[in-house]
């Protein structure tokens, strides 16, 4: 006999309630499982819209590449030379209109990093809820040589998180904690 396996197909971190319910820690949300010979499977995590405006013909709507990706690329729309030690603004042609209390962060694809001298700069970059201009992504050539970049090319990839905000109270003191005030490297490096 299988040993019984719960997981989500988006957070993959379900936590067994009751019978037939489970919380997807992902989600914040309590969903049913369906119960096969054998085995038991949470239904799918709801998926939140996020509309999408395409300002460029050949933008690239971003898709996540497996049931697993926290990451989806973003496309350059044109070809680009980044001169050596330059930093670029790239287009990617796409509007995005995020819920409040979602933010976009703009990270580095580690194969663009591994394979080329070009870094995404200013990392993660965030993009607001409330920012409705168009999704540019810098972009610092390393090299001492001019870097073409094609038109399609996979530039970066956004992960889209969910933030709180919060009240700041000024003080005039502190609560004590063992760390204190030890900043940089005082917890070591190994």
């Amino acid at each position: 006999m299988k040993i019984p396996y719960y997981y989500c197909v988006n957070c993959a971190q379900a936590e067994i309630l009751t019978n037939h319910k489970v919380y997807c820690k992902l989600k914040s949300q309590v969903n049913t499982y369906d119960v096969g010979i054998n085995y038991q499977k949470v239904t799918e995590c709801p998926v939140y819209n996020v509309r999408i405006k395409k300002i460029h013909p050949d933008a690239q709507i971003p898709q996540y590449a497996t049931n697993g990706s926290s990451g989806f690329d973003f496309y350059t729309v044109e070809e680009i030379v980044i001169q050596p030690k330059e930093t670029k603004l790239i287009k990617t042609g796409l509007q995005i209109a995020l819920p409040i209390g979602y933010e976009l962060q703009i990270r580095p694809r580690s194969g663009l990093s591994l394979k080329t001298p070009l870094r995404v700069a200013n990392t993660p970059g965030t993009v607001d809820a409330d920012y409705r201009g168009e999704i540019c992504i810098l972009v610092w050539n390393t090299e001492d040589k001019p870097i073409t970049i094609e038109k399609g090319t996979r530039i970066a990839q956004g992960v889209i998180c969910k933030i709180e905000q919060v009240n700041f109270i000024e003080t005039d003191e502190l609560d004590d904690t063992d760390r204190g005030d030890g900043g940089f490297g005082s917890t070591g490096v190994k």
